[in-house]
Order: structure tokens, then C-alpha cells, then sequence
């Protein structure tokens, strides 16, 4: 079978990101299948609703109402532990993630194998422990946390404002917004001989696993996602 890739871009500003983000990748270890494979895509998801003219959840009084609401619902259903932030605007539109996603995106470019426990780390730094990320002391612990080095994660803080790095960034959100994207997680599946195929939201893995003729295992798994 031809291969079927599998680009997930995601921003760690959003937990919804981080629930597609596990529920993916869990995925994919239990396919075991060569013919597909995940891209990991780190994505500006400011950039996304900038150039999508969608509106975030903190600009809509009833989505952000409905966001609190909905996040409790997901942690009794998955178990995970995510909490409503404290000053979700400050946090969401004020200081946002793009230093965080520069510097995962540095990761990718150099080091990919750190990505996916890195993105976690930094998820729990916000939707766990409600910690700014665009303070560096915390990028560093989130950093540590998944493995690295003190010196590899100043490496990549330091990455972080490389030219080189920051037009990656742009490039995987432009990247995104080409293939028709408003919002984090999307996946875009592209197989040889047909067009790409733009799947939105961590509740819509179930129909991408059917347009690829893959098993779908469920959001949770024995009352949690990972």
C-alpha cells in the first residue's frame, strides 16, 4: 500500500491540540504500520486565526464559558488533569506560545525525536500547572522534564530566534492555512494520486481514520488517554 502521511499541526496554547496531539499518537503506536506515518507540524495558532479570520474561544464570551465546561467534561472522560487557566487572556492573546513554538520548532528541525515529549511537557506547564511559557526558567524546567540537558535546552531557547527557525514556523502555519485550516489540532492527510484531505479537531481522528481505512481505538483508553 502506498504511504499515507498524517501532517498534525498543533500549538501548545491550545489543550485541545494536546488531547488530538495523545490520542494520534497513541494511535499510531498501536497501528504499527509502516505505510503510515505522523508528521509532527508545530504551528503559530495565532498566525492560523490571524490569516483564517476566525475568532478564539477568549474573544466570544459564550465559547470561553462553554471551553471551561467543556475541558472539565474531557478530564472525567480521560482522565487527564486539565484546569482552566487562571487569566485565560493574559495567558492566551497577551503573552501567547510563539517562543515556546519556536523553539520545539528548532527541535524538529535538529533534534525530532524530543518533539512529542517536549509538546507534552509544555502542555502540562500550561493546562496543568497554569505557568507563563514565555518565561524561560519555565520553558527550561518543561524542557528538562521530557530529558534534555540543561545546555540542550538552552540550545534551543537560544535556537529559538534564528531566522532560519522562526521562517519554519511560518512556513508550517502558511502551510496549514494553504491547505484550508482555522483552527488547532488539523490533520492533513496526503496520500500520491489524491487530493489532501483537511480533518479539524481532536473529536474528528474517528473519521480520519475511516477515510484511511484504519482501526479507531477510541479517545480513551481504559478511562485515560495516556
Amino acid at each position: 500500500m502506498a504511504l499515507r502521511r498524517i501532517a498534525l499541526h498543533y500549538d501548545c496554547i491550545s489543550p485541545y491540540s494536546w488531547i488530538g496531539f495523545e490520542v494520534m499518537m497513541r494511535h499510531s503506536r498501536m497501528w504499527n504500520d509502516p505505510t503510515v506515518r505522523i508528521e509532527l507540524k508545530p504551528t503559530f495558532l495565532g498566525g492560523i486565526m490571524k490569516g483564517s479570520g476566525n475568532k478564539p474561544p477568549g474573544v466570544v464570551a459564550g465559547k470561553m464559558v462553554y471551553m471551561g465546561r467543556d475541558l472539565q467534561r474531557l478530564n472525567d472522560f480521560t482522565d487527564m488533569e486539565l484546569n482552566m487557566l487562571s487569566d485565560p487572556f493574559t495567558t492566551l492573546f497577551k503573552k501567547g506560545s510563539i517562543k515556546a513554538m519556536r523553539a520545539i520548532t528548532a527541535m524538529d528541525m535538529t533534534n525530532p525525536e524530543v518533539v512529542e515529549r517536549v509538546s507534552i511537557e509544555v502542555w502540562k506547564q500550561i493546562w496543568i500547572h497554569d505557568r507563563d511559557i514565555t518565561d524561560e526558567a519555565i520553558l527550561m524546567d518543561a524542557f528538562t522534564s521530557a530529558g534534555l540537558t540543561k545546555n540542550k535546552a538552552k540550545e534551543f531557547l537560544e535556537m529559538a530566534g534564528a531566522k532560519e527557525v522562526k521562517n519554519k514556523l511560518k512556513e508550517n502555519t502558511e502551510e496549514a492555512l494553504d491547505a484550508g485550516c482555522f483552527g488547532a489540532p488539523s490533520f492533513i492527510v496526503r496520500q500520491d494520486g489524491e487530493d489532501d484531505k483537511m480533518f479539524f479537531g481532536q473529536d474528528r481522528i474517528e473519521l480520519l481514520c475511516h477515510q484511511l481505512e484504519l482501526p479507531y481505538h477510541g479517545a480513551a483508553k481504559e478511562g485515560k488517554i495516556f
